[in-house]
Parts: structure tokens; sequence; C-alpha cells
């Protein structure tokens, strides 16, 4: 017994099958690279960081910045910890905002409260909110630094898959 192509195939000519050969060659191909995207893991960031990826990564200019909801711990406790780590990797505090800052060079890590911040297209600006009865839960913002070299489009799809 002999299968024989369905009717339609057999109707075609031969310019539009080699057509919807290439297109299907070509949307394995997509899938196949849609999938990498997906299984890609998440940058490390640093080690007092207890989130295993930012919630949100956005462009400031030239700058990239990954934002980290942290939902244990206090802005000064998880301050302290950012101390020791990045003071001796060469960071420096900068004591001029009301958040804790860290600088070397063009990166920079802050730890603050998450009504404390706001972010410009010329980078971590403070706002001066009025109180609410909201709950202040400490985040963490890292700018060029470990954890902002993922590609933006690998993120947002990954965080659209995973539900972040």
């Amino acid at each position: 017994m002999t299968l024989k192509p369905p009717l339609y195939w057999s109707l075609m000519s031969q310019k539009k099958k080699t057509i919807w050969l290439i297109a299907g060659l070509l949307a394995i191909m997509m899938l196949g690279f849609s999938l990498n995207i997906f299984r890609q893991p998440m940058e490390q960031s640093y080690g007092f960081i207890k989130a295993t990826h930012p919630v949100s990564m956005t462009q400031a200019g030239p700058d990239k910045w990954a934002y980290y909801f942290l939902p244990i711990g206090t802005k000064d406790a998880i301050a302290k910890d950012a101390r020791a780590e990045l003071i001796s990797e060469g960071f420096v505090e900068d004591k001029s905002n009301k958040w804790f800052s860290f600088r070397k060079g063009n990166v920079e890590v802050d730890v603050c409260n998450h009504t404390e911040f706001g972010l410009s297209n010329t980078g971590l600006v403070a706002m001066d909110s009025p109180p609410t009865t909201e709950q202040p839960y400490a985040c963490v913002l890292v700018k060029n630094g470990l954890g902002t070299h993922s590609p933006q489009l690998a993120f947002e799809a990954q965080k659209l898959v995973h539900g972040w």
C-alpha cells in the first residue's frame, strides 16, 4: 500500500511547495532560537542580593539598570551586607543621598526603600514622597554592574514566560 500525498499537495505547483518547505524550516529554526533564549539563566548579581532575578530592567540613557526586590530584611541590614561585599571589591560609598550608594567607575549599586527613588533618563533621583501607609520594602538597584548584562529582549521574554 502506498501513501498518497493529500490532494492539495499534488495540486500545488513546485514553486509553492518549495516556498512552504522553506517557510516550515524557518519556523522550526525560529522556534529553536526562541527556546534557547528562554532557557538561558539570568546573569547572577552580587552575593548580598538574595533574589534569583531582577524585577525589572531598564535603559536610562547609555546606562542599564536592574531593579531587585528583597522581601526579607531592612534597608539598613541589606546595606550592611552590601558594604562588606562591595567595599572589598573597590567600591566607594557615597553618603550624599538618603539611601546607601556604592560606586566604582561607571558601576553603581544603591540600596534603598522602594518609596525613596525614581529613575529618569539621567539616572537615579530622590523622590520626596509624602508618608504613605504602605510598608516600605528594601530594594537594590544596580547600574552597569553584575546582573545588568543580559540582553533586554531575553530578560523580557523570560519575564513573560516565567511570570515574574
